[in-house]
């Protein structure tokens, strides 16, 4: 998955999440765009899951620790016109 915000003037953030085969949490900064990996198995069981809002993590570099922080995008629970929530997970607060 990846997304990107444009601003004014051209320039743009912009950012990728992808499922790694890695242990580990982790994140890059390559050519304009943070791409933060999660391990196959953590990934598999937190979409399942839909109680399970956020993964955590932490990557270790010389400077410091950078604190990883992965939360799911849940629909609206009041709609908004023109807001296309197709690629949101299911609210869990959500009644039937």
């Amino acid at each position: 998955m990846s997304c990107r915000t444009r601003f004014s003037g051209g320039a743009e953030f912009r950012y990728r999440l992808i499922v790694a085969d890695s242990d580990e949490v982790s994140a890059e900064f390559n050519e304009g765009c943070i791409e933060v990996g999660l391990p196959r198995a953590v990934a598999t069981q937190w979409a399942g899951d839909e109680y399970a809002v956020s993964i955590h993590g932490e990557n270790e570099f010389s400077g410091g620790v950078l604190a990883l922080l992965i939360e799911k995008d849940f629909e609206c629970l009041d709609p908004r016109d023109g807001e296309d929530q197709s690629n949101r997970f299911v609210n869990p607060k959500a009644t039937a």
